[in-house]
């Protein structure tokens, strides 16, 4: 029997859309592993190092080697350690995908990873563990390189110090998008420093892109901070330290090679919840309502701390909040403008574009409408440019200018909207960019004036898969207005896509999303079985209980009507009620009929 229902519903936790291209690896694997009853031994083919991890003490030592290395399992890296329930376990990259070249640096993307027990295999606690853990994998949204830092910007690699430049890629790495820093710990504590791998979660799409005889690499990287990670409804806002949910930093990048010298663009964009201490937890209604936690100062510790790392790591911020001016969107935006207005920081300002107001009835050439007030934080913020020789490597470049601010960008879920105006903005920067290296003529100032035609479809490309990816790994679908980045016009074909998505998005929010925050926690080691948290392993339990629930309201319902009499209307009547009364009993205890996470964030 098929369940119509169900079958709006992507994967628990949803891959990667299918518009995404799955390269076939055709490289070989610069590690291999081999096991003994008494430890196990990691070569580095880019190192000539060996690492070896004893079994039973799990002490961990490192030396050089010479020669042939041995016959064994070729891998990609290390994710790291992970101590569960019956053994400590040393987590593998088996199977990667290549990405592309951010110059002479090669980019992949982790497909697969493989777990070795210290002792024993995998059974009980432990495999619940580990299959939390291939769920974040499976999205396909973890990313590595041996030699570019994919953990910071360009800009931000420029600024290290001569001393930090020579330092390890696992030691200057930034903790904000070291996503498998938890199980790396150990590794780093022990100077294992060449098997670690450090991953990003996000996006990276990097692609060739030739006009006017001109040859360039165009890419678009996204970093996800972990520190905050989570699902759509459970997890909003700031915490007490001031880091924000679903923060991500977006870098489009343009390298051009002329003649003998290399010349790197990048402009960098970030997007965040709603920078307040906030709930909007799911109870089963379409959109529950968003309320303001903690009293002022408490609002105001989390904004200071939040802004405070922002301008540090930055520059200037300019916040644009593009949701609705009513009902509870309008009372969280009313809260931010408050807070905004009290917190008095000189290098923080903000604007409110009501985004659906303004692009109603798909009038979306009013986006310029917010590209004329920014456009002067456009050019006073600029954009990172640097040359180096063809044949340098990073950190041997000469820096021409810096980005000295950042748009910080935000909707209700950080998601649709935000991805939208964010492309628009990039669209600006990046004609900018080609005029400033005489590739292309003066801008217009026009929000969609078109690039160049070999870079158009490549930007269009990767803007929308960017969307749809960060919507994924946060609201469980593709993005929403997705047809309008794609294509540059919004269709009622999008519209109808968009009321699917928004179905699906409502029963994985509801029914899967404690799930998926669960396996969230385990990849980040903020839930083991060390603390004695144990999730259930029921996957589809909250969609059990409110099925269950339905069964017997409806049934009632039934009795009910039966029992008002025996002609039609009295029996209609009896039904309407009962319904009445079912969409209360499910709206009263609709927090008790979702599936909710362990750590309630």
């Amino acid at each position: 029997m098929s369940f119509p229902i169900l079958s709006l519903i992507s994967l628990p936790f949803p891959s990667q859309p299918d518009n995404m291209v799955d390269a076939k690896v055709y490289f070989k694997p610069a590690f291999l592993l081999t096991v003994t009853p008494a430890h196990f031994a990691l070569y580095s083919d880019l190192s000539h190092t060996c690492t070896t991890i004893k079994r039973d003490s799990g002490a961990i030592s490192t030396a050089d080697t010479q020669g042939p290395l041995p016959r064994g399992l070729e891998c990609f890296g290390t994710l790291g350690i992970a101590k569960l329930h019956s053994s400590k376990y040393l987590l593998l990259i088996t199977e990667a995908s290549f990405v592309g070249n951010l110059k002479d640096s090669e980019v992949f993307r982790v497909n697969k990873c493989s777990y070795f027990p210290y002792k024993g295999t995998p059974t009980g606690l432990d495999k619940q563990y580990l299959d939390m853990y291939d769920e974040v994998i499976s999205t396909k949204s973890l990313y590595f390189s041996y030699t570019y830092d994919l953990t910071h910007t360009v800009q931000r690699m420029s600024e290290f110090s001569a001393q930090v430049k020579t330092q390890h890629l696992v030691l200057r790495a930034e903790y904000r998008f070291f996503w498998n820093f938890a199980f790396a710990e150990e590794l780093i504590a022990a100077k294992a420093l060449d098997v670690v791998v450090p991953v990003i979660s996000g996006f990276v799409r990097i692609e060739e892109a030739n006009f006017s005889g001109n040859e360039l690499d165009f890419a678009l990287i996204s970093r996800r901070d972990h520190r905050r990670a989570g699902v759509r409804f459970q997890t909003r806002g700031l915490d007490g330290s001031g880091n924000s949910a679903n923060f991500a930093e977006t870098e489009q990048l343009l390298f051009v090679h002329s003649g003998g010298s290399f010349v790197t663009c990048s402009f960098v964009q970030i997007r965040g919840s709603i920078p307040l201490r906030w709930q909007q937890k799911p109870n089963l209604k379409w959109e529950p309502e968003g309320v303001v936690v903690g009293n002022a100062q408490v609002n105001m510790e989390a904004a200071e701390k939040h802004f405070t790392e922002i301008v540090s790591c930055y520059g200037d911020v300019f916040l644009i909040n593009l949701i609705d001016k009513k009902k509870t969107q309008e009372k969280m935006g009313s809260a931010l403008k408050s807070q905004i207005d009290t917190l008095k920081n000189p290098r923080v300002r903000l604007t409110w574009f009501d985004f659906h107001h303004e692009c109603r009835a798909m009038h979306w050439e009013n986006i310029s409408k917010l590209v004329r007030e920014v456009n002067s934080f456009l050019d006073s913020y600029s954009f990172y440019q640097s040359t180096m020789d063809a044949k340098a490597t990073w950190g041997q470049e000469t820096v021409n200018q810096r980005q000295n601010g950042v748009f910080r960008t935000n909707c209700m879920d950080c998601l649709d909207r935000t991805n939208v105006v964010q492309s628009v903005l990039a669209r600006n920067l990046l004609h900018r960019q080609l005029h400033s290296l005489g590739l292309a003529g003066k801008p217009t100032g026009e929000a969609f004036q078109p690039l160049p035609a070999g870079l158009e479809a490549c930007f269009r490309l990767f803007w929308a898969d960017n969307a749809d990816i960060i919507s994924v790994l946060y609201a469980g679908t593709g993005a929403l207005k997705v047809d309008f980045t794609r294509t540059g016009k919004r269709t009622k074909k999008g519209a109808l896509d968009d009321g699917k998505k928004s179905l699906q998005r409502y029963i994985i929010n509801n029914f899967y999303d404690g799930t998926r925050k669960n396996a969230i926690d385990a990849f980040l080691g903020k839930i083991t079985p060390e603390n004695k948290v144990q999730p259930s392993p029921f996957r589809h339990f909250a969609m059990a209980k409110m099925l269950i629930t339905a069964v017997i309201c409806m049934f009632l319902v039934h009795i009910a009507g039966r029992a008002t009499g025996e002609s039609w209307l009295a029996y209609l009547l009896g039904v309407v009620l009962g319904a009445v009364m079912l969409q209360k009993i499910l709206t009263v205890n609709g927090r008790s009929l979702i599936d909710r996470p362990v750590l309630d964030t």
